[in-house]
């Protein structure tokens, strides 16, 4: 949980029949659902303040008079201004664009996931990514730059940076975007805040039970399926579950529990083309052995048909077996059968599976000065075996599992009506398990090469193994991800001032297994086609054996060195794909509303953010790369790449994978100025910035390090040995220049400056309009780029050609050219102008209309962290750059000049 609360404020003035402020006024707040009482006095200038309100709807009165009250509902963090005259007046003073419960359960969403309403908030774009925060880009920053909250606690898996605890629609009380201008309470984000309060109980006993279903039946196909005369997959998705609150003691404890299944159905014909039997005939004996042992067809797989050499050159336009071994096969010879079979996909209605998702809140009011309450929320899904991969030989298939739970209590106490203060404690455990084996155990997956399937008309061509057409995916990954904190908050109402204070601690373990190359990726070719990887079968040769293995504590060899200080004694063994990593982090914050006049209110907050630095439990685990006398390695890459290399974290000049940063303050400033004083026209302006994290997955890579792990890639005999010739029972291997995934000793915190400016007018009492501006500049972005390609040492260090004038010389040459580098070369700005249009009870029918138009540009040179989307570039070995795809980046990523498009 982050130092940010979910209680809203209420705010005010109190006016007699002349229209002079009245003091020592007494205002009662209600409660609509539990019915506690909040009551204020009035100060010297008729102003009144209360705060520490928790989502929901509100009654508003000033107790004796004969004004009429107010019926409010305040949002998750919002601040409703209610002047108690002839006519109350409600102005919304805060930055957030909320939802109410009702409206989320009543907009048409199809998978009825509310944070699809995300969207609804304008001044927010869709990134191209989908994968981290809640798959939108807010206000022009990445989309990991999203913090997410439930009930006021952080709710994001800080591995992925994806949304954390999910919970039923019908749970939510309310939904909060904060697209710009966010006050010092929030943080953990540069981009924007998505909140969702939970539902609590109320007086009364309501209750709902639904069901929603969707059919392929009653779905229409796509034009390119149609096009194609593809008929669409089958499948039925169905989700069901209640919404049950009410009182258990009156006026003291209330309930509330939601839960929702998702149950979701749908197998395809699944086609790959597998070697025919006449093909392994004719095959190597080591190919033979091969597939007697590993490439037993699974029992529901059929054939369609069969090609031949004929056939193939008829597909391609050409005979793919010029030059290569095959040619000398007789024309008609089957070569590979085209089989089918049923494997649960995802037909347009998500994975198959069998998914819980429950909430369930209790509320307290222990007094009319102290409430308390607590929610303990749940989801566990579980996709059908063969949703993650799938293949047509027996026993391949891996499904996934992920089991979420979040515990949170908090504790508001009211001191006196000007003094309240709230502690929290939450503790959530996030956990995804992948499968990566099954009763097979490490064997080796065959692959035609080791970059992509090759394919036959439309379908792959299939080897036994693992993740069949994904090389390299093979293995484990999951685990548990841990996250406890304590957070407290104070608020302190001083004449037109409301001061409040607050910090937490967060103390997170992320104990994970990510074992890529566990299985080995066996290629019967470098690339090609049909007739290199023919050319393997026929030959029972891999040209590349890539595994994972343990490199027995050696590094690279320094010049003069003994060939046994960087040789692996064989056999190899698997190296250790589990870390247990913790962070300590932490936060303060101070801020000041202040209602300068009636008219004018002014926000001014300043917020330290400190995330901590990455440590495995077992220190000697971690390595990264440092060089002497570079501190910032983003200003002298090619320098820390010549004059560095790898050390454990123990034996490394600073004693941790980078240095801790402690000077991360983020100003706020806010003004709303009200022009007429009844709320009608409000124009608000803010500048600020804000400090985002950087999500696991990122710095947890650097397990692929020297001297604990290697991918070592050697060509051999087909064989079914997962090391190849590196399991041989004696001997040992030089260690070659391998890869390594390194980050910035020296790294900074990435933060983003924000500013907006904002016009709202109240045409009439239903139609509202607002113009807004908003802008950003992401500075520090995190950023993985690839520095010691080959030829970059001469451009960049000035190392001369060879005599034949090849320019191949590396940074670095006692490493290979896939040394991915973590830094802060990433950059951003943007600029956003949103039309705003809110239409309320059409036709006094309780109909809303809502609209937003966002007209925006955005420039930066990295739109994602990691390589995620498609178009993807090869310049400068920066493979996760992409271009003109979606995305906001206008150029390449030159890892030695960042900012050059």
């Amino acid at each position: 949980m982050f130092a940010q609360t979910e209680n809203a404020l209420i705010t005010g003035f109190v006016t007699d029949a002349t229209g002079h402020a009245a003091n020592g006024v007494a205002v009662a707040v209600t409660s609509g659902s539990t019915g506690q009482v909040r009551n204020v006095v009035t100060s010297d200038g008729g102003d009144y303040q209360v705060s520490g309100l928790l989502p929901g709807d509100y009654t508003v009165v000033a107790v004796g008079s004969n004004g009429r009250p107010a019926r409010v509902a305040v949002s998750e963090g919002g601040r409703i201004r209610v002047d108690l005259t002839l006519r109350p007046v409600q102005a919304d003073d805060s930055a957030g664009r909320a939802l109410s419960g009702d409206e989320v359960r009543a907009l048409p969403l199809l998978t009825r996931d509310e944070f699809q309403l995300t969207e609804l908030a304008g001044n927010i774009s869709d990134a191209g990514v989908g994968t981290r925060g809640v798959g939108l880009a807010i206000n022009g920053q990445r989309e990991s730059s999203t913090n997410i909250l439930l009930d006021g606690a952080d709710n994001r898996n800080e591995f992925s940076g994806a949304i954390g605890q999910r919970v039923p629609l019908d749970a939510v009380q309310d939904l909060v975007v904060f697209p710009t201008g966010f006050t010092a309470e929030y943080g953990r984000a540069s981009g924007g805040v998505v909140s969702v309060a939970g539902r609590s109980g109320t007086e009364l006993f309501r209750g709902s039970a639904y069901e929603f279903n969707r059919v392929s039946e009653l779905t229409s196909n796509s034009f390119l399926n149609n096009s194609n005369r593809i008929t669409p997959s089958g499948f039925n998705r169905n989700q069901f579950g209640y919404a049950l609150g009410g009182p258990i003691l009156r006026r003291k404890l209330f309930f509330f529990s939601s839960t929702e299944a998702t149950l979701v159905r749908g197998n395809a014909t699944v086609g790959a083309w597998v070697p025919t039997s006449q093909l392994l005939a004719a095959s190597a004996l080591e190919t033979q052995n091969f597939f007697q042992t590993l490439g037993q067809l699974r029992s529901d797989a059929h054939s369609t048909g069969t090609v031949d050499l004929n056939d193939l050159t008829a597909i391609y336009g050409r005979n793919p077996c010029v030059g290569f071994a095959c040619a000398t096969l007789p024309a008609g010879l089957p070569l590979f059968s085209h089989v089918v079979y049923s494997a649960p996909v995802d037909g347009g209605a998500g994975l198959p599976q069998n998914t819980w998702n429950s909430y369930n809140r209790i509320d307290y009011n222990l007094s009319d000065r102290t409430w308390i309450y607590g929610h303990y929320a749940l989801t566990h899904e579980s996709d059908f075996t063969g949703g993650l991969s799938n293949s047509p030989y027996s026993n391949y298939d891996l499904g996934q599992r992920q089991f979420d739970n979040s515990a949170l209590v908090s504790a508001t106490h009211a001191w006196n009506p000007r003094w309240l203060s709230q502690t929290k404690i939450a503790f959530t455990r996030f956990t995804i398990e992948q499968q990566g084996l099954t009763s097979r155990g490490v064997v080796p997956t065959m692959y035609a090469n080791p970059l992509a399937p090759v394919l036959i008309g439309t379908d792959p061509t299939a080897f036994p193994g693992y993740n069949p057409l994904s090389p390299g995916s093979g293995g484990a990954f999951g685990g548990p991800q841990n996250i406890f904190d304590i957070y407290h908050d104070t608020s302190w109402t001083k004449g037109r001032h409301i001061f409040r204070f607050g910090g937490e601690y967060l103390y997170i373990r992320d104990n994970r297994t990510d074992a890529p190359f566990q299985t080995a990726v066996d290629s019967l070719s470098n690339g090609g086609g049909v007739g290199p990887a023919l050319n393997g079968l026929l030959s029972g040769q891999f040209t590349s054996i890539e595994v994972a293995v343990n490199p027995q504590g050696k590094l690279p060899c320094a010049a003069g060195a003994p060939a046994s200080a960087c040789s692996i004694t064989l056999p190899a063994s698997s190296p250790d794909f589990s870390r247990s990593n913790r962070f300590n982090e932490g936060a303060l914050y101070a801020q000041d509303y202040w209602r300068l006049t009636r008219r004018i209110s002014v926000s001014l907050g300043l917020r330290w953010e400190h995330y901590g630095v990455q440590h495995n439990s077992n220190s000697s685990l971690d390595s990264n790369w440092y060089a002497p006398g570079i501190t910032f390695a983003d200003q002298g890459l090619g320098a820390y790449l010549r004059t560095g290399g790898l050390q454990t974290v123990p034996n490394s000049p600073i004693g941790s994978l980078w240095k801790p940063d402690w000077k991360d303050f983020a100003p706020r400033l806010g003004v709303a100025w009200d022009l007429s004083g009844t709320g009608k026209t409000v124009i608000r302006g803010g500048y600020g910035s804000a400090y985002e994290r950087n999500f696991g997955n990122v710095t947890f890579n650097v397990i692929q390090n020297l001297p604990g792990y290697a991918v070592l890639d050697v060509p051999g005999l087909i064989t079914t040995n997962n090391f190849g010739p590196l399991g041989a029972s004696s001997g040992s291997v030089a260690l070659p220049p391998v890869g390594a995934r390194i980050i910035d000793p020296g790294l900074k915190t990435a933060y983003a400056r924000f500013w907006n400016a904002s016009a709202q007018r109240e045409i009439t009492t239903k139609l509202i309009y607002t113009l807004e501006y908003s802008g950003s500049k992401g500075v520090n972005l995190y950023s993985i780029s690839y520095p010691n390609q080959s030829g970059l040492g001469n451009l960049v260090l000035g190392d001369p050609c060879t005599g034949n004038g090849d320019c191949v010389s590396q940074p670095n040459g006692a490493y290979g050219e896939d040394v991915g580098y973590r830094g802060n070369q990433g950059f951003s700005t943007y600029y956003g102008l949103n039309n705003r249009l809110v239409v309320r009870n059409i036709w006094k029918l309780g109909i809303q209309f809502r609209v937003n138009y966002t007209w925006s540009h955005a420039t930066d040179n990295l739109s994602s962290t990691f390589f995620e989307t498609g178009g993807v570039a090869g310049q400068y070995g920066n493979r996760n750059i992409t271009t003109n795809n979606g995305d906001f980046d206008t150029g390449l990523l030159d890892p030695y000049q960042p900012r050059a498009g």
